[in-house]
């Protein structure tokens, strides 16, 4: 492992856009460097796109699933297939699943009226644009590369203000009743988290080709986002 890409980043971050993030990414690297098999090639993704702000936390996210998973005490390699597959692949004991870590990005717009709102009720968002927009979301994230044989699971961290757990919840009802009329049978589940939640939420299709397995689906259920776990990576 390269430590000379950990201690680049540690020194540039504070110069940068992303200097809010500077603890939380040292943090991050600390706990990944010695775990995440493939971790230069996070690393190097961070130094590239350290000098723009929303690029650089894509990756970061893909830190926090990467960090959350390794604290269930998995394997977790990052892009097992190269840069076209999936992001992260975990293995316990005899079971191994690919997960496909996405971010949805805050809505500025949103934002800026929710902290302009002088204690009267403000309208925003459009639930069923939004929903459908989840929807095609995920059912569009299958990679160039992927093996069939093993389950894909669909990882979004959302830091959005104007989705939330309904959009999400409505999407997968869709994506079910779509798999069950013979699309997406690729997409084993979908774990999300709403920026309103502490929490993951998790949805595992029943109509899949692959199913995860029920002792692994037990041990993802153990989940916790950054930064709730943050304490325990000090």
């Amino acid at each position: 492992m390269n430590s000379k890409l950990v201690e680049q980043i540690n020194r540039e971050i504070p110069t940068t856009q992303s200097a809010s993030f500077a603890e939380s990414v040292r943090v991050h690297l600390d706990y990944l460097e010695p775990k995440l098999v493939g971790f230069d090639k996070l690393a190097k993704k961070l130094l590239h796109f350290i000098k723009q702000p929303q690029q650089f936390c894509d990756f970061l996210t893909e830190a926090h699933w990467a960090l959350s998973l390794l604290c269930l005490g998995v394997i977790a390699e990052y892009e097992p297939l190269g840069e076209s597959g999936p992001d992260i692949r975990v293995q316990h004991s005899d079971s191994i699943v690919d997960f496909h870590c996405k971010r949805l990005r805050n809505d500025l717009n949103t934002a800026e009226k929710l902290e302009n709102y002088n204690d009267k009720l403000i309208k925003y968002g459009n639930v069923q644009n939004d929903t459908i927009s989840i929807f095609e979301r995920i059912t569009s994230e299958q990679p160039q590369r992927i093996d069939i044989s093993i389950p894909q699971i669909v990882a979004y961290w959302s830091d959005s203000e104007r989705v939330e757990e309904h959009e999400f919840k409505e999407a997968i009802d869709s994506i079910q009743t779509a798999t069950v009329e013979g699309r997406f049978h690729w997409i084993s589940g979908v774990i999300y988290k709403v920026r309103i939640f502490k929490h993951f939420e998790h949805w595992y299709n029943p109509y899949s080709s692959v199913r995860v397995p029920g002792e692994l689906k037990e041990i993802l259920q153990r989940l916790q986002p950054w930064p709730t776990i943050a304490k325990s990576t000090l």
